[in-house]
Parts: C-alpha cells; sequence; structure tokens
C-alpha cells in the first residue's frame, strides 16, 4: 500500500516489540516504545495510522484507515491507559474530528489494530492541522487550532463536550506546537506571528494565555 503523503504526526507509544522465545539475535527490542504514526493522503481523503517495531530491524507497517474523510494532516497522543487518540480536520475543514483507539485490554504481547471510533467533534474553521495533550492534573485533552489568524484553545473532559474557543493570538501565520512543561505543568506553545515564532504560556490553574516578553524564537 502506497501514499503520497502530504503531513503526518508520530509517538513513541507505550507498546514495544514482544520478546521473542527463543531470543533471536537478529532482533533488538527496544522497551522505550516502538513508533506509531497516522499519515494523510490528500489524494485519497484519508488518514492512516501505521507504526514501526522498536527494534533497529522494524519497519513501517500500515494499519486501519482512521478517517476516509480528511482534509488535512492529524495529529496522535496515547493518554494515559494506552488508548491512542488522534484529532483531525474533516469536511473542508469545517469541524476537527476527534477519534479514539480502545487499547485498555492490550499489552505489549497481545496488542492488534483494532477499529477507531468517532468519538466527537469540534464545530469550527479550522485552517490547519491541530496540536494536543492530555492534561496530566486533571486528564482532559487540551487542542490548540489555527482559524483564519487566530490561534484558540478548546478543552474537554470526555472527549464530547468541548469548551471553547479562547483565543491566544490573533496574529497567528500557521499551525502551533503545544505541550505540557515538567515545570509546575504548565501549558506551553510555539507559534509562527509572520517572520518570528513567538512563545506563550498558561497557568495550570489560569485559562489566560500569556505571552513570553522578548521571546522571539527565530527569524527567516
Amino acid at each position: 500500500m502506497g501514499y503520497r503523503i502530504i503531513g503526518s504526526s508520530f509517538i513513541q507509544s507505550t507498546f514495544h516489540t514482544p520478546k521473542e522465545n527463543p531470543p533471536n539475535p537478529q532482533r533488538n527490542p527496544d522497551p522505550r516504545g516502538r513508533l506509531d504514526a497516522v499519515i494523510y493522503s490528500e489524494e485519497e481523503s484519508k488518514l492512516v495510522h501505521c507504526w514501526r517495531e522498536s527494534d533497529v530491524h522494524g519497519r513501517w507497517k500500515f494499519g486501519k484507515v482512521i478517517s476516509d474523510r480528511a482534509t488535512g494532516p492529524g495529529a496522535i497522543i496515547q493518554s494515559r491507559n494506552k488508548n491512542f487518540l488522534v484529532m483531525v480536520p474533516e469536511a473542508n475543514q469545517q469541524r476537527l474530528a476527534y477519534y479514539i483507539q480502545d487499547n485498555s485490554g492490550f499489552n505489549a504481547e497481545t496488542w492488534r489494530d483494532t477499529r477507531w471510533h468517532l468519538k466527537g467533534k469540534i464545530r469550527s474553521a479550522a485552517s490547519g492541522p491541530a496540536s494536543m495533550v492530555v492534561n496530566r492534573i486533571n486528564d482532559n485533552l487540551e487542542v490548540v487550532m489555527l482559524e483564519g489568524k487566530q490561534l484558540n484553545h478548546y478543552w474537554s473532559e470526555n472527549g464530547t463536550a468541548w469548551k471553547g474557543p479562547y483565543r491566544i493570538t490573533d496574529r497567528a501565520t500557521a499551525p502551533a506546537c503545544l505541550i505540557q512543561s515538567s515545570y509546575t505543568d504548565n501549558l506551553e506553545l510555539v507559534v509562527p506571528e509572520g517572520s518570528h515564532l513567538s512563545f506563550y504560556w498558561r497557568d495550570s490553574r489560569d485559562l489566560q494565555w500569556k505571552p513570553e516578553k522578548g521571546q522571539r524564537i527565530a527569524r527567516n
């Protein structure tokens, strides 16, 4: 199966290559986890899950189609209960769809690429892919997305009822990248604003996003 890839997102998941019995000297399992990715094919409007086993001879394997209505690249993360979570623009980018693959009953020995389920959606005028994290304090799903030149923040407790948008900046010129810092669990992001990258952060106890003054990261 081949795809002309327009965009992709990948993680190092908690799943790893199962140990072989008897041991195979040609394989070198990496206990830190394998790579899982979602790739977008513009020609087929598909978002597909693929993965690479955690050994030096691992090859990428194509799995289930997550969405056949995708209109842009998706973003993938893994929750603390092992589930894979994906956010992808659909329907001419008038919504962001939220999909889940339930891995709670599997481990490295028994995992299989099961069906992806549509969990919910955010009505939006998304101008590109989202970036997301699972908040380690409260397990909320935190999402930032570009809508025109406005970068907005949405969050949900269960992936079905979404709150937002909360405006971060109205000078964004491309999608942002979101993380949760180990420093007091702040949410932090970088986003292009014209010729530079800007850094914004939000205290985990507050809904107000703040620009970090003087923190223009790069120029063209």
